[in-house]
């Protein structure tokens, strides 16, 4: 497998949930918007 492959099958395996993945999506105005949207729009499910 070369390195590259290698590379992408790592990345293929990580979640929003591990470290290293959120710390890049974080970076992200865009990410970040789109998650406190989505949180806080759950937020008026659960407590209305």
């Amino acid at each position: 497998m070369s390195y590259n492959a290698k590379i992408r099958a790592d990345a293929m395996s990580l979640n929003p949930i591990d470290d290293a993945l959120f710390i890049k999506m974080a970076e992200s105005l865009k990410v970040c918007q789109e998650m406190l949207r989505v949180f806080l729009s759950q937020a008026d499910e659960v407590f209305c």
